[in-house]
């Protein structure tokens, strides 16, 4: 009879766990750009779209790229282009920006994808659907921040390093998959210590994000962060109780029973008050984190990118978002409509 091995979660965080070294090397060790392509995105950076066209022009397969898109009525063209000038043109300045850092981003894909099974073309519906329901939904909520539109590229860009992780384990996570039956979201945390949220985070910092966005995902994260500080306390309760209980016998012997509670309470207050505090959010920015969050897992669930496996990558956050779900509901009902038209 043929014996298999059952690797538990934990046997499986023992022999692969990932330290946040090995994570930034990672990011570090990504390929350049190509000369062309990093002039290119300076230029709209910059916001002169006149240099970026120039650099562009001078790539057959970035303009390639464009030229194609230029097919595509949900741009913004009414027909196809094959001047790029023109194209960066139609686009105008943040459209430019977002479509020049997803090209980016597809030249750090894999050319075989060995978790997700992403291609290439594949890559791109998944970057446009994103991009797109996410430009219709700040809309809808009267938001113009620019800032905010970075958020698609960014949740790309943090698949494609998810999967680059996840390629290095992938016999193991298979392994696990099929007869734990263990998610993605749960194997990423165990392996890294970091959801998909504060992995994002942490991509953010490698690449050209603004502060406004990386806030957002501060937010989601903020979520996890607490569940793991509440463990921790809870494991620690035993023994700060013992170490109270001696501390206060030693106090008594060498000050009165009054000096004693007066300190007790005051290192009680000290730590209250630690335990409290947290950033301040402004509701616009709490606002747009809940969408983000609703709009990542509509995406993810899509039959398409489910069958790759990405919404086992994120746990939603119920009680998070249950005041929004029926707004941005029906916000991307309006832009399914729309769209057709």
């Amino acid at each position: 009879m043929q014996n298999f091995c059952i690797i538990s979660l934990d046997e499986l965080k023992r022999a692969v766990m990932i330290n946040q070294d090995e994570i930034d090397n990672y990011l570090n060790a990504l390929p350049p750009l190509p000369k062309i392509l990093q002039d290119c995105i300076e230029n709209v950076n910059k916001g002169d779209l006149v240099s970026a066209a120039s650099s562009a022009a001078k790539d057959p397969i970035l303009s390639k790229f464009l030229c194609d898109l230029s097919k595509k009525s949900v741009y913004g063209f009414s027909k196809p282009i094959t001047d790029v000038n023109q194209i960066f043109g139609v686009l105008g300045l943040a459209q430019s920006r977002n479509i020049i850092q997803n090209y980016a981003l597809m030249q750090f894909l894999p050319d075989t994808c060995k978790v997700f099974r992403f291609d290439k073309d594949l890559l791109g519906k998944f970057q446009d659907d994103m991009l797109f329901t996410w430009l219709h939904v700040l809309k809808q909520m009267g938001i113009k921040n620019e800032s905010y539109e970075s958020l698609a590229p960014l949740t790309s860009a943090t698949i494609i390093v998810c999967e680059g992780i996840f390629s290095n384990y992938v016999d193991a996570i298979r392994l696990i998959k099929n007869f734990n039956k263990i998610d993605y979201s749960t194997i990423l945390y165990r392996l890294t210590k970091m959801s998909l949220d504060q992995l994002a985070l942490k991509v953010a910092a490698n690449l050209n994000i603004p502060d406004e966005a990386k806030v957002i995902y501060e937010i989601l994260s903020q979520d996890l962060e607490q569940q793991e500080d509440n463990s921790k306390e809870e494991a620690k309760v035993p023994q700060e109780n013992s170490e109270q209980e001696t501390a206060k016998q030693d106090e008594a012997n060498n000050d009165s029973e009054g000096q004693a509670e007066q300190k007790t309470n005051e290192a009680e207050n000290v730590e209250n008050n630690e335990n409290t505090q947290s950033p301040s959010y402004s509701e616009e920015q709490i606002l747009v984190a809940k969408n983000l969050h609703l709009l990542s897992f509509y995406i993810f669930s899509k039959t398409d990118f489910m069958k790759l496996g990405l919404a086992e990558l994120i746990e939603f956050k119920t009680d998070f978002v249950s005041e929004e779900t029926e707004k941005f509901q029906k916000m991307v009902e309006s832009y399914g409509t729309n769209s057709k038209k």
